[in-house]
């Protein structure tokens, strides 16, 4: 009776490192949950930050993503745990989203990891140049990658809108944008995304959101 439990013992000590070699072999098939996204927070010295957002839409506006984000010399750091959910539930069905932050970057190559869950690792690499931020991966496991290049906004640069719900203040909205051209020059950018905006083709600007006005 002894041996014979022994070699039950044994097969299920097989049985269990098999699995564990299959649970490692399933990692391809991770759903994505999050949106990646590039931002620059724009001042006197840039501040570069990954945006995050999730995939499907939260029943509560204020759940909060759970997150940690680090530096270490050149290496980058994103460790995306949870979703927490709001104890005072603000009811909505809408994407909720946060910003990891790591400053001030100069031009070079920085190794990015990230972390889903403690779990699964994704390993990539972020250049960085005077005109670019661009971001790659082998494999993107548990997230997609909404743009990986985001062109930088020259400084000086000023854009924008004006909005009005009254279709009788088009004088002064225009008065208002000839005052601003007096003072500037058009600018020509490439195409392409900028993170407060995108410049498509034909030198046409188009915003992240469309003001929440009648006319603009």
């Amino acid at each position: 009776m002894r041996n014979y439990w022994l070699i039950i013992f044994c097969l299920a000590g097989v049985a269990g490192c098999q699995l564990s070699k299959d649970d490692r072999g399933t990692v391809t098939q991770v759903e994505p949950e999050f949106n990646i996204d590039l931002f620059e927070e724009l001042g006197q010295a840039g501040n570069f930050q990954i945006k995050v957002q999730t995939i499907e839409n939260q029943p509560c506006t204020n759940n909060l993503i759970d997150f940690f984000s680090s530096r270490a010399g050149t290496r980058i750091f994103l460790d995306l745990n949870a979703i927490e959910q709001a104890d005072d539930c603000l009811v909505g069905n809408q994407p909720i989203d946060t910003m990891a932050s790591y400053g001030f970057l100069s031009n070079g190559k920085y190794p990015v990891e990230i972390t889903l869950k403690n779990t699964v690792l994704n390993e990539g690499t972020l250049e960085v140049a005077d005109e670019r931020y661009q971001l790659s991966f082998d494999n993107k496991y548990g997230f997609e990658i909404v743009h990986e290049e985001l062109l930088r906004v020259p400084a000086r640069t000023i854009w924008g809108y004006v909005a009005y719900s009254n279709q009788g203040a088009s004088a002064v909205a225009d008065n208002f944008l000839r005052a601003i051209e007096d003072g500037t020059q058009a600018l020509t950018l490439p195409e392409g995304y900028f993170g407060h905006f995108l410049i498509q083709d034909g030198q046409k600007l188009a915003l992240p959101q469309a003001p929440e006005f009648s006319f603009f």
